[in-house]
């Protein structure tokens, strides 16, 4: 993995390439492709967060908690996301096929150690600063277990944000 800048690829070509990998896990940030590589911890944390968000839900029916969900706001041909851990307020039906259109009304985000500095401050700032998700998310958190370090932020939560 390098902090070299890479060349934007459209959504077309982004979707092509999902095709073409089918087993992996990328995401389009800023209209770069980025490869995800879960580690054993990552997956540890994300299970963990998950259950707790889940065994909450089983008593408060307000939602879904999700996992490696892919989401593409609706007004943005730039960015795919997936983080490690989401909810989404929706009573909607599962999207099957394709990412949700929308961002989820809390986001987590768990780095690997192996992610280079720069470039886990520039995927924190992405879920915690970037203009889509200040608009769009509610709630985002990008948790650092290397540093035991987490950033975040949190917004009204009163009204449920578009799926």
């Amino acid at each position: 993995m390098t902090d070299q800048p890479q060349i934007q690829v459209t959504l077309e070509t982004f979707e092509e390439f999902l095709r073409e990998n089918p087993n992996r896990l990328f995401e389009r940030i800023h209209g770069e492709i980025v490869e995800k590589v879960v580690t054993d911890e990552q997956g540890h944390i994300a299970l963990n967060i998950g259950t707790e968000i889940r065994n909450y839900l089983k008593q408060n029916r307000i939602g879904r908690a999700l996992v490696e969900t892919r989401y593409r706001p609706k007004d943005d041909q730039l960015n795919n996301r997936l983080p490690d851990v989401s909810f989404r307020r929706t009573e909607s039906d599962i999207v099957k096929v394709g990412p949700v259109l929308g961002m989820p009304d809390l986001a987590v985000e768990i780095k690997s150690p192996d992610d280079s500095f720069r470039r886990r401050c520039r995927l924190a700032r992405v879920f915690t600063m970037d203009s889509i998700l200040r608009r769009l998310a509610p709630a985002t958190c990008a948790l650092f277990p290397d540093s035991m370090t987490s950033s975040g932020r949190r917004t009204s939560l009163a009204s449920p944000t578009p799926a």
